[in-house]
Protein backbone atom coordinates (compact mmCIF):
# COMPACT_ATOMS: atom_id res chain seq x y z
CA UNK A 1 0.00 0.00 0.00
CA UNK A 2 1.16 3.38 -0.66
CA UNK A 3 0.65 6.04 1.61
CA UNK A 4 0.08 9.83 0.93
CA UNK A 5 2.15 12.86 2.14
CA UNK A 6 3.40 16.33 1.34
CA UNK A 7 6.69 16.88 -0.47
CA UNK A 8 9.64 17.67 1.92
CA UNK A 9 13.16 19.13 0.59
CA UNK A 10 14.78 16.14 1.24
CA UNK A 11 12.57 14.13 -1.33
CA UNK A 12 14.10 15.86 -4.63
CA UNK A 13 16.12 13.05 -5.31
CA UNK A 14 13.00 10.56 -5.45
CA UNK A 15 11.93 9.47 -8.63
CA UNK A 16 9.14 11.29 -10.59
CA UNK A 17 5.67 10.43 -11.93
CA UNK A 18 3.48 12.33 -13.20
CA UNK A 19 -0.55 12.40 -11.32
CA UNK A 20 -3.05 10.33 -13.12
CA UNK A 21 -6.20 8.42 -12.31
CA UNK A 22 -4.17 5.65 -12.43
CA UNK A 23 -1.30 6.58 -10.30
CA UNK A 24 -1.31 3.87 -7.90
CA UNK A 25 -1.39 1.05 -10.91
CA UNK A 26 1.42 2.89 -11.91
CA UNK A 27 3.12 3.29 -8.88
CA UNK A 28 3.02 -0.51 -8.55
CA UNK A 29 4.35 -2.15 -12.15
CA UNK A 30 7.03 0.96 -11.18
CA UNK A 31 8.48 -0.99 -8.39
CA UNK A 32 9.44 2.28 -6.76
CA UNK A 33 8.76 2.36 -3.05
CA UNK A 34 8.77 6.55 -3.02
CA UNK A 35 8.53 8.42 -5.27
CA UNK A 36 7.10 12.43 -5.68
CA UNK A 37 4.41 12.61 -7.95
CA UNK A 38 3.64 16.09 -9.98
CA UNK A 39 0.79 17.80 -11.83
CA UNK A 40 -1.95 16.97 -9.34
CA UNK A 41 -4.50 19.99 -9.34
CA UNK A 42 -4.35 20.38 -5.69
CA UNK A 43 -0.24 19.90 -5.24
CA UNK A 44 1.96 17.67 -5.66
CA UNK A 45 2.88 14.40 -2.83
CA UNK A 46 4.87 11.68 -2.02
CA UNK A 47 3.92 7.96 -2.40
CA UNK A 48 5.68 6.07 0.20
CA UNK A 49 5.38 2.10 -0.05
CA UNK A 50 4.27 0.16 3.01
CA UNK A 51 3.86 -3.92 2.67
CA UNK A 52 0.60 -4.09 4.48
CA UNK A 53 1.70 -6.64 6.81
CA UNK A 54 3.94 -4.25 8.47
CA UNK A 55 1.45 -2.77 9.77
CA UNK A 56 0.85 -5.99 12.05
CA UNK A 57 2.45 -5.06 15.74
CA UNK A 58 5.34 -6.76 16.81
CA UNK A 59 2.81 -8.06 19.81
CA UNK A 60 0.38 -9.92 17.62
CA UNK A 61 3.31 -11.65 15.34
CA UNK A 62 4.58 -13.35 18.45
CA UNK A 63 1.20 -13.75 19.93
CA UNK A 64 -0.44 -15.29 16.85
CA UNK A 65 3.13 -16.78 15.30
CA UNK A 66 2.19 -15.43 11.88
CA UNK A 67 4.14 -12.61 9.64
CA UNK A 68 1.72 -12.77 6.84
CA UNK A 69 -1.83 -11.92 7.16
CA UNK A 70 -2.98 -9.23 4.20
CA UNK A 71 -2.12 -10.24 0.93
CA UNK A 72 0.44 -7.15 -1.05
CA UNK A 73 -2.74 -6.83 -3.57
CA UNK A 74 0.23 -5.62 -6.18
CA UNK A 75 -2.20 -6.14 -8.66
CA UNK A 76 -5.95 -5.46 -8.58
CA UNK A 77 -8.93 -3.95 -10.36
CA UNK A 78 -11.68 -1.67 -8.93
CA UNK A 79 -13.08 -2.08 -11.71
CA UNK A 80 -14.00 -5.92 -11.39
CA UNK A 81 -17.22 -5.79 -9.86
CA UNK A 82 -18.14 -9.46 -9.98
CA UNK A 83 -15.18 -10.34 -7.71
CA UNK A 84 -15.37 -6.76 -5.32
CA UNK A 85 -17.60 -7.59 -1.58
CA UNK A 86 -18.76 -4.16 -0.96
CA UNK A 87 -21.09 -5.25 1.63
CA UNK A 88 -19.28 -4.04 4.48
CA UNK A 89 -19.84 -0.52 2.69
CA UNK A 90 -23.58 -1.15 1.85
CA UNK A 91 -24.14 -1.44 5.87
CA UNK A 92 -22.98 1.61 7.10
CA UNK A 93 -24.21 5.41 6.02
CA UNK A 94 -21.11 7.00 5.75
CA UNK A 95 -17.69 6.44 5.78
CA UNK A 96 -15.10 9.06 8.44
CA UNK A 97 -11.88 9.00 7.00
CA UNK A 98 -8.82 10.36 9.63
CA UNK A 99 -5.80 9.26 7.34
CA UNK A 100 -5.00 9.23 3.31
CA UNK A 101 -3.20 6.66 1.86
CA UNK A 102 -4.18 4.78 -1.65
CA UNK A 103 -6.64 1.98 0.06
CA UNK A 104 -8.59 5.59 1.23
CA UNK A 105 -8.71 6.76 -2.59
CA UNK A 106 -9.77 2.95 -3.82
CA UNK A 107 -12.58 2.42 -1.27
CA UNK A 108 -13.92 6.21 -0.98
CA UNK A 109 -14.17 5.68 -5.05
CA UNK A 110 -15.85 2.61 -5.11
CA UNK A 111 -18.27 4.08 -2.11
CA UNK A 112 -19.54 6.96 -4.54
CA UNK A 113 -19.43 5.05 -7.47
CA UNK A 114 -21.76 1.77 -6.00
CA UNK A 115 -23.64 3.78 -2.98
CA UNK A 116 -25.26 6.53 -1.04
CA UNK A 117 -22.54 7.32 1.28
CA UNK A 118 -21.58 10.31 2.91
CA UNK A 119 -17.77 10.85 3.24
CA UNK A 120 -15.90 13.11 5.36
CA UNK A 121 -12.33 13.74 5.25
CA UNK A 122 -10.63 15.65 8.43
CA UNK A 123 -8.67 17.80 7.44
CA UNK A 124 -6.93 16.61 4.50
CA UNK A 125 -7.82 18.64 1.46
CA UNK A 126 -5.18 16.68 -0.74
CA UNK A 127 -7.97 13.98 -1.18
CA UNK A 128 -9.43 16.57 -3.65
CA UNK A 129 -6.44 15.26 -6.02
CA UNK A 130 -8.06 11.71 -6.33
CA UNK A 131 -11.97 11.53 -6.18
CA UNK A 132 -14.27 13.32 -8.08
CA UNK A 133 -16.60 16.41 -7.35
CA UNK A 134 -19.44 15.60 -5.27
CA UNK A 135 -21.79 17.27 -2.85
CA UNK A 136 -21.53 13.42 -0.73
CA UNK A 137 -17.57 14.53 -0.01
CA UNK A 138 -17.30 16.57 3.29
CA UNK A 139 -13.86 17.72 4.61
CA UNK A 140 -14.32 18.85 7.91
CA UNK A 141 -12.02 20.12 10.76
CA UNK A 142 -14.69 17.75 13.00
CA UNK A 143 -16.32 14.69 12.26
CA UNK A 144 -20.33 14.87 13.05
CA UNK A 145 -21.25 14.99 16.74
CA UNK A 146 -22.01 12.05 18.16
CA UNK A 147 -20.64 9.64 15.23
CA UNK A 148 -17.58 7.81 17.06
CA UNK A 149 -20.30 5.79 19.02
CA UNK A 150 -22.97 5.45 16.21
CA UNK A 151 -22.56 2.13 14.37
CA UNK A 152 -24.02 3.86 10.64
CA UNK A 153 -20.65 5.53 10.48
CA UNK A 154 -17.94 3.43 9.47
CA UNK A 155 -14.92 4.99 11.16
CA UNK A 156 -11.28 4.60 9.29
CA UNK A 157 -7.92 5.29 11.46
CA UNK A 158 -4.62 5.22 10.72
CA UNK A 159 -3.53 2.51 13.12
CA UNK A 160 -3.96 -1.24 13.24
CA UNK A 161 -7.66 -1.79 14.14
CA UNK A 162 -9.29 -5.13 12.77
CA UNK A 163 -12.50 -6.49 13.18
CA UNK A 164 -11.81 -10.11 13.61
CA UNK A 165 -9.73 -8.83 16.98
CA UNK A 166 -11.99 -6.10 18.12
CA UNK A 167 -15.61 -7.82 17.74
CA UNK A 168 -17.02 -5.74 14.91
CA UNK A 169 -16.66 -3.61 12.07
CA UNK A 170 -17.45 0.01 12.60
CA UNK A 171 -13.62 1.10 13.12
CA UNK A 172 -11.09 -0.62 11.23
CA UNK A 173 -7.67 0.66 9.53
CA UNK A 174 -7.61 0.73 5.24
CA UNK A 175 -6.16 -2.48 5.19
CA UNK A 176 -9.14 -4.52 6.88
CA UNK A 177 -11.31 -2.17 4.76
CA UNK A 178 -9.71 -2.73 1.22
CA UNK A 179 -9.15 -6.43 1.95
CA UNK A 180 -12.58 -6.96 3.08
CA UNK A 181 -13.83 -5.54 -0.60
CA UNK A 182 -10.91 -7.31 -2.56
CA UNK A 183 -10.25 -10.38 -1.12
CA UNK A 184 -11.67 -12.77 -3.97
CA UNK A 185 -8.95 -11.27 -6.12
CA UNK A 186 -6.46 -12.62 -3.50
CA UNK A 187 -7.34 -16.40 -4.11
CA UNK A 188 -5.38 -17.46 -7.26
CA UNK A 189 -4.81 -16.72 -10.34
CA UNK A 190 -7.12 -19.75 -11.68
CA UNK A 191 -10.48 -19.17 -12.73
CA UNK A 192 -12.89 -19.54 -9.34
CA UNK A 193 -14.90 -21.79 -11.76
CA UNK A 194 -12.44 -24.30 -12.16
CA UNK A 195 -11.71 -24.42 -8.42
CA UNK A 196 -12.87 -27.25 -6.31
CA UNK A 197 -10.39 -27.32 -3.47
CA UNK A 198 -9.43 -24.89 -0.36
CA UNK A 199 -6.16 -25.75 1.60
CA UNK A 200 -6.13 -23.93 5.07
CA UNK A 201 -3.03 -23.74 7.19
CA UNK A 202 -3.65 -22.63 10.79
CA UNK A 203 -0.79 -21.50 12.88
CA UNK A 204 1.01 -23.94 14.99
CA UNK A 205 0.45 -22.05 18.14
CA UNK A 206 -3.43 -22.62 17.49
CA UNK A 207 -5.08 -24.67 20.68
CA UNK A 208 -7.38 -27.47 19.52
CA UNK A 209 -10.35 -25.66 20.41
CA UNK A 210 -9.25 -23.11 18.01
CA UNK A 211 -8.10 -25.36 15.31
CA UNK A 212 -11.67 -26.73 15.53
CA UNK A 213 -13.38 -23.46 15.53
CA UNK A 214 -11.37 -22.34 12.62
CA UNK A 215 -11.59 -25.54 10.15
CA UNK A 216 -15.21 -25.66 10.61
CA UNK A 217 -15.75 -21.53 10.20
CA UNK A 218 -13.80 -21.88 7.09
CA UNK A 219 -15.71 -25.10 5.75
CA UNK A 220 -18.77 -23.12 6.40
CA UNK A 221 -17.68 -20.04 4.35
CA UNK A 222 -16.08 -21.55 1.15
CA UNK A 223 -19.09 -23.57 1.01
CA UNK A 224 -21.04 -20.96 -0.71
CA UNK A 225 -18.60 -21.12 -3.18
CA UNK A 226 -19.09 -25.14 -3.41
CA UNK A 227 -15.29 -25.89 -2.27
CA UNK A 228 -14.17 -28.33 -0.21
CA UNK A 229 -11.94 -27.19 2.87
CA UNK A 230 -9.07 -29.35 3.67
CA UNK A 231 -6.21 -28.83 6.45
CA UNK A 232 -2.43 -28.36 5.59
CA UNK A 233 -0.72 -31.49 6.19
CA UNK A 234 0.87 -31.33 9.63
CA UNK A 235 0.59 -27.57 9.41
CA UNK A 236 -0.32 -27.78 13.33
CA UNK A 237 1.18 -28.91 16.45
CA UNK A 238 -1.65 -31.70 16.11
CA UNK A 239 -1.06 -34.76 13.29
CA UNK A 240 -3.80 -34.30 10.42
CA UNK A 241 -3.83 -38.61 11.97
CA UNK A 242 -4.76 -37.70 15.56
CA UNK A 243 -7.30 -34.78 13.72
CA UNK A 244 -9.07 -37.49 11.97
CA UNK A 245 -9.78 -40.21 14.15
CA UNK A 246 -11.12 -37.63 16.83
CA UNK A 247 -12.92 -34.71 14.85
CA UNK A 248 -13.48 -36.46 11.71
CA UNK A 249 -11.36 -33.92 9.47
CA UNK A 250 -11.30 -34.25 5.94
CA UNK A 251 -8.10 -36.29 4.46
CA UNK A 252 -6.19 -34.62 1.93
CA UNK A 253 -7.81 -35.48 -1.50
CA UNK A 254 -5.97 -37.21 -3.93
CA UNK A 255 -6.52 -35.13 -6.73
CA UNK A 256 -6.08 -31.84 -5.15
CA UNK A 257 -3.91 -29.19 -7.39
CA UNK A 258 -2.80 -26.06 -8.36
CA UNK A 259 -5.12 -26.35 -11.05
CA UNK A 260 -7.89 -27.03 -8.66
CA UNK A 261 -6.59 -25.89 -5.41
CA UNK A 262 -6.72 -22.14 -3.60
CA UNK A 263 -3.95 -22.38 -1.29
CA UNK A 264 -4.40 -19.53 2.13
CA UNK A 265 -1.26 -19.62 3.78
CA UNK A 266 -2.76 -18.37 7.21
CA UNK A 267 -6.56 -19.11 8.19
CA UNK A 268 -6.64 -14.95 10.04
CA UNK A 269 -6.16 -14.34 6.26
CA UNK A 270 -10.01 -15.61 6.18
CA UNK A 271 -10.96 -14.61 9.37
CA UNK A 272 -10.47 -11.00 9.77
CA UNK A 273 -12.63 -10.69 6.33
CA UNK A 274 -16.01 -8.94 7.24
CA UNK A 275 -17.58 -11.24 5.31
CA UNK A 276 -16.56 -13.91 7.29
CA UNK A 277 -17.96 -12.51 10.80
CA UNK A 278 -21.37 -12.77 9.64
CA UNK A 279 -20.69 -17.01 9.70
CA UNK A 280 -22.21 -18.60 12.90
CA UNK A 281 -19.58 -21.42 13.33
CA UNK A 282 -22.27 -23.86 13.05
CA UNK A 283 -20.31 -26.77 14.92
CA UNK A 284 -21.56 -29.29 17.53
CA UNK A 285 -20.75 -32.90 19.02
CA UNK A 286 -21.47 -34.50 16.08
CA UNK A 287 -17.91 -33.19 14.62
CA UNK A 288 -16.60 -35.79 17.11
CA UNK A 289 -15.67 -39.26 16.48
CA UNK A 290 -19.11 -41.46 17.75
CA UNK A 291 -16.90 -43.92 20.34
CA UNK A 292 -14.77 -40.94 21.70
CA UNK A 293 -18.44 -39.34 22.00
CA UNK A 294 -20.26 -42.07 23.53
CA UNK A 295 -16.96 -42.39 26.23
CA UNK A 296 -17.38 -39.16 27.09
CA UNK A 297 -21.50 -39.03 27.31
CA UNK A 298 -21.25 -41.97 29.79
CA UNK A 299 -18.48 -40.32 32.03
CA UNK A 300 -20.15 -37.37 32.10
CA UNK A 301 -23.70 -38.91 33.05
CA UNK A 302 -22.15 -40.83 35.74
CA UNK A 303 -20.32 -37.32 37.06
CA UNK A 304 -23.49 -34.89 37.16
CA UNK A 305 -25.95 -37.61 38.10
CA UNK A 306 -28.41 -35.46 40.29
CA UNK A 307 -26.27 -32.48 40.49
CA UNK A 308 -27.80 -28.81 39.50
CA UNK A 309 -24.34 -27.73 38.31
CA UNK A 310 -22.58 -24.50 37.00
CA UNK A 311 -19.94 -24.62 34.53
CA UNK A 312 -17.27 -22.13 34.84
CA UNK A 313 -14.43 -21.93 31.82
CA UNK A 314 -11.38 -19.41 33.33
CA UNK A 315 -8.45 -18.23 31.04
CA UNK A 316 -5.79 -17.46 32.12
CA UNK A 317 -1.53 -18.50 32.17
CA UNK A 318 -0.91 -16.66 27.98
CA UNK A 319 -4.07 -14.92 27.64
CA UNK A 320 -2.53 -13.20 31.01
CA UNK A 321 1.16 -13.02 29.23
CA UNK A 322 0.19 -12.03 26.36
CA UNK A 323 -1.76 -9.25 27.74
CA UNK A 324 -4.68 -9.97 25.71
CA UNK A 325 -7.18 -6.62 24.60
CA UNK A 326 -10.16 -6.52 23.30
CA UNK A 327 -12.69 -9.55 23.49
CA UNK A 328 -10.14 -11.51 24.52
CA UNK A 329 -9.03 -9.73 27.83
CA UNK A 330 -10.29 -12.52 30.09
CA UNK A 331 -12.42 -11.87 33.22
CA UNK A 332 -10.53 -13.15 36.93
CA UNK A 333 -11.90 -14.87 39.19
CA UNK A 334 -12.25 -12.19 41.33
CA UNK A 335 -14.40 -9.91 39.04
CA UNK A 336 -16.40 -13.49 38.06
CA UNK A 337 -16.69 -14.34 41.94
CA UNK A 338 -19.57 -12.20 42.86
CA UNK A 339 -21.64 -13.50 39.78
CA UNK A 340 -20.85 -16.87 40.24
CA UNK A 341 -22.26 -16.27 43.82
CA UNK A 342 -25.80 -14.55 42.44
CA UNK A 343 -26.20 -17.32 40.22
CA UNK A 344 -26.06 -19.83 42.87
CA UNK A 345 -28.09 -18.08 45.38
CA UNK A 346 -30.99 -17.54 42.11
CA UNK A 347 -30.55 -20.96 41.04
CA UNK A 348 -29.68 -23.26 43.83
CA UNK A 349 -26.45 -24.84 42.04
CA UNK A 350 -25.18 -27.56 44.37
CA UNK A 351 -21.61 -27.72 42.35
CA UNK A 352 -19.22 -25.47 40.49
CA UNK A 353 -17.55 -27.47 37.78
CA UNK A 354 -14.25 -25.34 36.67
CA UNK A 355 -12.09 -25.68 33.45
CA UNK A 356 -8.90 -23.62 33.88
CA UNK A 357 -5.17 -24.55 32.43
CA UNK A 358 -4.23 -21.92 35.29
CA UNK A 359 -2.92 -23.57 38.60
CA UNK A 360 -2.91 -19.95 39.99
CA UNK A 361 -7.34 -19.57 39.44
CA UNK A 362 -7.80 -23.18 40.31
CA UNK A 363 -5.96 -21.90 44.03
CA UNK A 364 -8.17 -18.84 44.03
CA UNK A 365 -11.43 -20.77 42.97
CA UNK A 366 -10.80 -23.52 45.84
CA UNK A 367 -10.50 -20.95 48.22
CA UNK A 368 -13.24 -19.17 47.74
CA UNK A 369 -15.82 -22.79 47.23
CA UNK A 370 -14.57 -25.27 48.57
CA UNK A 371 -15.54 -28.51 48.43
CA UNK A 372 -18.23 -27.55 46.06
CA UNK A 373 -15.87 -27.06 43.20
CA UNK A 374 -14.86 -30.06 40.75
CA UNK A 375 -11.99 -29.79 38.39
CA UNK A 376 -11.48 -32.13 34.87
CA UNK A 377 -8.24 -33.53 34.91
CA UNK A 378 -5.66 -31.42 33.25
CA UNK A 379 -1.82 -30.28 32.88
CA UNK A 380 -2.23 -26.74 34.23
CA UNK A 381 0.72 -24.11 34.71
CA UNK A 382 1.02 -20.80 36.81
CA UNK A 383 1.76 -17.61 34.96
CA UNK A 384 5.56 -17.58 36.71
CA UNK A 385 6.24 -20.61 34.86
CA UNK A 386 6.24 -18.42 31.62
CA UNK A 387 9.78 -17.56 31.69
CA UNK A 388 10.93 -17.10 28.37
CA UNK A 389 8.29 -18.03 26.17
CA UNK A 390 4.36 -16.41 26.25
CA UNK A 391 2.11 -19.26 24.70
CA UNK A 392 1.22 -22.99 26.40
CA UNK A 393 2.45 -24.91 23.16
CA UNK A 394 5.92 -23.05 23.83
CA UNK A 395 5.99 -23.81 27.38
CA UNK A 396 5.12 -27.20 26.78
CA UNK A 397 7.78 -27.64 24.07
CA UNK A 398 10.36 -26.36 26.25
CA UNK A 399 9.29 -28.61 29.82
CA UNK A 400 9.34 -31.57 27.11
CA UNK A 401 11.96 -33.81 24.72
CA UNK A 402 9.96 -34.02 21.85
CA UNK A 403 9.68 -37.60 21.90
CA UNK A 404 7.61 -36.61 25.48
CA UNK A 405 5.65 -33.78 23.76
CA UNK A 406 4.83 -36.92 20.92
CA UNK A 407 3.16 -38.73 23.91
CA UNK A 408 1.47 -36.06 26.25
CA UNK A 409 -0.19 -34.71 22.72
CA UNK A 410 -2.57 -37.24 22.34
CA UNK A 411 -3.34 -37.58 26.15
CA UNK A 412 -3.71 -33.76 26.50
CA UNK A 413 -6.36 -33.45 23.81
CA UNK A 414 -8.10 -35.94 25.01
CA UNK A 415 -8.51 -34.36 28.48
CA UNK A 416 -9.05 -31.06 27.17
CA UNK A 417 -12.40 -31.91 25.35
CA UNK A 418 -13.55 -34.31 28.45
CA UNK A 419 -13.17 -31.05 30.32
CA UNK A 420 -15.31 -28.64 27.32
CA UNK A 421 -17.95 -31.81 27.39
CA UNK A 422 -18.56 -31.93 30.96
CA UNK A 423 -19.22 -28.07 30.41
CA UNK A 424 -21.59 -28.74 28.05
CA UNK A 425 -23.66 -30.71 29.63
CA UNK A 426 -24.40 -28.63 33.14
CA UNK A 427 -27.48 -26.50 33.58
CA UNK A 428 -25.72 -23.17 32.97
CA UNK A 429 -22.51 -22.11 32.00
CA UNK A 430 -19.86 -18.84 32.62
CA UNK A 431 -16.49 -17.96 30.56
CA UNK A 432 -14.42 -15.62 31.44
CA UNK A 433 -14.13 -14.10 28.02
CA UNK A 434 -14.29 -14.81 23.95
CA UNK A 435 -11.99 -17.82 23.50
CA UNK A 436 -12.60 -20.97 21.49
CA UNK A 437 -13.95 -23.01 24.73
CA UNK A 438 -16.94 -20.75 24.55
CA UNK A 439 -17.43 -21.33 21.20
CA UNK A 440 -17.02 -25.33 21.27
CA UNK A 441 -18.69 -25.84 24.25
CA UNK A 442 -21.87 -24.16 23.45
CA UNK A 443 -21.66 -26.03 20.38
CA UNK A 444 -21.81 -29.19 22.21
CA UNK A 445 -24.45 -27.99 24.31
CA UNK A 446 -27.25 -27.66 21.68
CA UNK A 447 -28.89 -23.93 23.27
CA UNK A 448 -30.06 -26.17 26.40
CA UNK A 449 -28.24 -24.02 28.96
CA UNK A 450 -30.83 -22.23 31.51
CA UNK A 451 -27.76 -19.41 31.54
CA UNK A 452 -24.81 -18.87 29.50
CA UNK A 453 -22.84 -15.48 29.78
CA UNK A 454 -19.78 -14.57 28.43
CA UNK A 455 -17.69 -11.68 30.18
CA UNK A 456 -16.20 -8.94 27.68
CA UNK A 457 -14.07 -7.43 30.42
CA UNK A 458 -11.69 -5.56 27.94
CA UNK A 459 -14.63 -3.98 25.74
CA UNK A 460 -15.22 -0.24 25.85
CA UNK A 461 -19.03 -0.10 27.21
Amino acid sequence: MYRIRTIEKSDSDFAKVAHSENVFHDAQNSGEKLMVVSGAPYGDYVLDYIKNDDFIPEQLRKMKKVDHIYPDYAKYDENDTETLDLSLLHDHKAILYDTIDEYTVVTAKLALKHTDMLLYFKNNSMIKNFLPESDRIVITDQFPEGSEDNNDYLKIVDQFVTGAFQGHYHRLCPITLFHSIFYKQSFTDVPLKDIRYVEVSIAPNVGIGGILSYYYEMKQFFLTYGWEVFLKENCTRYPNTLLEKYFGFSPIPADSSHENTVYIGEVITIVDLYACSGNSVEIDDSILNENFRNEMEEYTQALMAGHNSLGVLIRGTDYIVSNMSGTRKMATPEEMIPMIKDWIREDGYDRIVLATEDADILDTMRKEFGSMLITIAQVRHRVSDFVDVSLISDLEKEENSPEQYEEILEDNTVNYFYALFVLSRCNSFMCSGQCHGWTVVNAFNHGKFKRAYKFSTGVKK
